[in-house]
Formats: structure tokens, C-alpha cells, sequence
């Protein structure tokens, strides 16, 4: 039997602007420094993206999208905001929140923010750390930056940069971790371990 989803059902979607060499995986490979030398995939990808869902009617979602794309090509971020998407923050430098002190944090997340807000017209209320690194101490930095809520909990074991909340159950979608501040975390599913 095959279950039938209506196409009216509600769902939940998020995008992380970042380009390929910004991750994680290759900050040994590819320095900071060099990151205006990169050919930059993030604008082919980000119009791709805005093509299927206006393909697809009424499709909006939230976009975290790093400082540094956005300083550097403030068109897409026009673009997403003109197709009538949240504009969220991803932070300026893409750092592990782990590498970062409570003032360099705070000064990444607010620069990010007003960069974000001045070309997007918009306030900008949600936030998501890189690599999903949040940590406790992190929300009261970005609710005086005038957050509102994070979206970086991935409730699982199964990889260590990811944040570990005390605040926050594992099946837990939706958590106010401060009076007025939500931790909104990353959908995942359990799958029975292969028992071959």
C-alpha cells in the first residue's frame, strides 16, 4: 500500500547558502585567503533552487545565508528576498562556534545580521550555526542581537561538530530555550541499524 500525500500538506524547508569551499571538511585544503580565487557555484545554485519552487506555486522557505556570499553577490540575496523567502543568518565567516570566543561570536552573528538585513529590506530573526555547532551559550548573544529564534539543533550522535543542547529533547521539533527565544531543530528520522 502506498500512502498518498495531499498536495496541500504543510512542510517545513530551509537552504544553507554557503559556497563548496566553505566547508568544514576542507578548511585543511583551502585557506580563507583563497576564497576569493574559488569559482563560486553558490549563484548557479541558489537560481536553480528559485526556478523549482516557483515552479512548484506557492513554495517559500528560509534561507541562512553566509555573510560572505552575501557581501560579495548581494543579487541573490535580492533575488531570494524578491521571490517572497525568509531571509535567515548562517553568520559572516562560516567558524565553528567551538573556535569562536562569546565576543568574536557576537560580532560575526551582528555583522552577518545587518549586512543580511540591508540588502534583503528586511528584519532578519533566525539564525543557524555553521557546520549546526550551536551551543547554550550562544543564545543569549543571538537573542540581544535581535534573534528569535536558532535552527541549528540536529538531534543526533552521529557526528561530533554538531551542537549538543541540554534545553532541548531530542524529539523535541520546537523548544523556547529563553523567554522568547526558540530553538527550532533540524528534522531527522531514526532507521533501524542494518541486521544482516
Amino acid at each position: 500500500m502506498t500512502a498518498t500525500v495531499p498536495k496541500s500538506a504543510p512542510a517545513v524547508m530551509s537552504v544553507d547558502v554557503e559556497d563548496w569551499f566553505h566547508v568544514e571538511n576542507l578548511k585543511q585544503v583551502i585557506d580563507r585567503d583563497s576564497w576569493g580565487r574559488q569559482t563560486s557555484r553558490v549563484e548557479r545554485n541558489v537560481d536553480r533552487l528559485l526556478e523549482l519552487m516557483a515552479g512548484h506555486g506557492d513554495v517559500r522557505c528560509t534561507w541562512f545565508i553566509l555573510g560572505w556570499v552575501a557581501e560579495r553577490s548581494p543579487h541573490v540575496v535580492s533575488r531570494i528576498a524578491e521571490a517572497g523567502h525568509e531571509i535567515a543568518s548562517h553568520g559572516y565567516h562560516h567558524d565553528l562556534l567551538d573556535d569562536l570566543s562569546a565576543e568574536s561570536f557576537g560580532a560575526d552573528v551582528q555583522r552577518s545580521k545587518r549586512l543580511l538585513e540591508d540588502i534583503g529590506g528586511a528584519a532578519v530573526i533566525g539564525y543557524r550555526a555553521p557546520s549546526f555547532s550551536i551551543k547554550e551559550w550562544a543564545f543569549p548573544i543571538l537573542q540581544e542581537a535581535g534573534f528569535e529564534y536558532d535552527s541549528s539543533f540536529f538531534p543526533t550522535v552521529g557526528h561530533d561538530r554538531y551542537g549538543r543542547l541540554d534545553s532541548v529533547a531530542a524529539d523535541q521539533a520546537v523548544a523556547e530555550v529563553l523567554p522568547g527565544f526558540f530553538e527550532i531543530s533540524i528534522s531527522s528520522m531514526s532507521l533501524p541499524a542494518n541486521t544482516r
